[in-house]
């Protein structure tokens, strides 16, 4: 469908389960403050940004197209399109296919979350993730095919995984965990996280950074810069050196890269 954004009108109450399947070029959907239900996997796998009417009784919206419940304590959808994303500490609950498709490099879950539905981040682009020690139990495919994560943080916290929780996450290599081997073989399921990545024990809970990873303990950052300007890590706030903005030419304001717009003398002409 060539359909990019539709406004459900005022008065509609609720929306069904499956509404917008395969309405995958959808970019946003804007929803009134009528709507009172909200039906299971209402969106497409490849999601759209939501903007909810602030009236609202029951839903809510924030600035980058995620949809919430009113008190924002669930995250019911994210947006394809995120590329860095810290979950407001506010949420308790991560629903099932939540992140499902997402684009995002880098997630940060808060301590706040205690529950992670199935296959909340299945699909999504994340790189690497930290599970907080709030949340005790990881269900079924919550990374299903996540083949860009490289590492995972875990804490004694966590006393379950399901045995497919992640599977076929083939870029797995690190697991740096809070406890040690006796806990780490006391986890639920824990055999099915791949054999051949690597488990790191008495990790920090906290980590202090130093300029190769945490300085007390195996943890490295997997470092997320927005782009190739960007001189600060959004995780762990190492600031890099990096190279001048890109310009076309020297009467160009704006950065090809950054968009960083710089201000410019003026115009030379010949005559």
């Amino acid at each position: 469908a060539s359909i990019k954004h539709i406004i459900i009108l005022q008065g509609v109450t609720t929306i069904g389960d499956h509404a917008f399947d395969e309405c995958d070029n959808v970019l946003s959907i804007s929803i009134p403050a009528s709507v009172t239900s909200i039906g299971f996997s209402a969106f497409s796998d490849y999601s759209a940004s939501v903007w909810v009417d602030k009236n609202n009784r029951y839903y809510s919206s924030d600035e980058y197209g995620v949809l919430f419940n009113k008190a924002k304590t669930t995250l019911i959808r994210a947006p394809q399109n995120l590329d860095f994303y810290t979950i407001p500490d506010t949420v308790t609950d991560i629903e099932s296919m939540a992140f499902f498709f997402c684009r995002a490099k880098a997630i940060v879950i808060p301590n706040s979350v205690k529950n992670i539905g199935t296959s909340a981040f299945a699909f999504s682009s994340v790189r690497s993730i930290v599970i907080p020690n709030s949340v005790t139990k990881i269900e079924s495919e919550v990374f299903y095919r996540c083949q860009s994560l490289h590492s995972v943080a875990l804490s004694v916290g966590t006393t379950s995984i399901h045995a497919w929780a992640f599977d076929s996450c083939s870029a797995l290599t690190d697991i740096y965990y809070t406890g040690d081997n006796s806990q780490q073989k006391a986890i639920e399921g824990n055999s099915i996280i791949r054999s051949t990545a690597t488990w790191h024990y008495n990790c920090c809970e906290v980590h202090t950074y130093g300029d190769n990873g945490c300085s007390a303990c195996d943890y490295i950052c997997p470092h997320y810069y927005k782009n190739d300007c960007d001189n600060l890590c959004h995780l762990c706030n190492r600031v890099r050196q990096v190279t001048d903005h890109v310009y076309d030419n020297a009467c160009d304001a704006i950065c090809n890269i950054c968009s960083h717009q710089r201000t410019i003398p003026a115009h030379v002409f010949s005559n």
